[in-house]
């Protein structure tokens, strides 16, 4: 049954209180949230939730299938790499429609429309630029292990 604007408004309220409380770096289930609240975790409610996240200005890092853990300086990076990546997914989607635009409409298209078309097309490709360069420079790096060291017997 769909919830009304009096009941999401009653249940965000809630939320908020509930989210206050948090520390950085905790890591909640949606069961746990559920349980706690009283505010039930289907697809609407985690939209609640994360509306109120957003409204209250915490960070936090979707754990997939389980919940979610608040942002810390443990899980900054990797929430800032999502954003990124986000970005650079509807970056793309806006470079491949005004190619097509241009493949498709461009000697269609007024003198004005055609420098439009030309600059959105550069705006796309320098924010992917920035944002490859970005996702090198936060991207983690592997840890290096040494091999163990092994005893080697040589011939007398």
């Amino acid at each position: 049954m769909d919830r009304t604007i009096g009941q999401t408004n009653e249940e965000m309220n809630i939320l908020r209180a509930y989210v206050k409380d948090l520390k950085p770096g905790s890591t909640l289930t949606w069961f746990d949230i559920s349980r706690a609240t009283g505010v039930k975790m289907d697809y609407r409610g985690k939209q609640v939730l994360r509306r109120v996240l957003d409204k209250e200005h915490m960070l936090y890092d979707a754990k997939y299938g389980k919940g979610i853990q608040i942002g810390s300086h443990e899980n900054a990076m990797k929430i800032v790499g999502t954003r990124m990546v986000k970005i650079d997914n509807s970056v793309r989607r806006g470079e491949n429609t005004a190619a097509i635009v241009k493949d498709s409409f461009f000697a269609k298209l007024n003198g004005d429309e055609k420098k439009k078309v030309i600059f959105f097309g550069s705006i796309f490709a320098a924010i992917r630029l920035s944002a490859d360069q970005a996702k090198a420079l936060y991207k983690k790096k592997p840890e290096r292990k040494m091999a163990a060291s092994t005893a080697i017997v040589l011939p007398e």
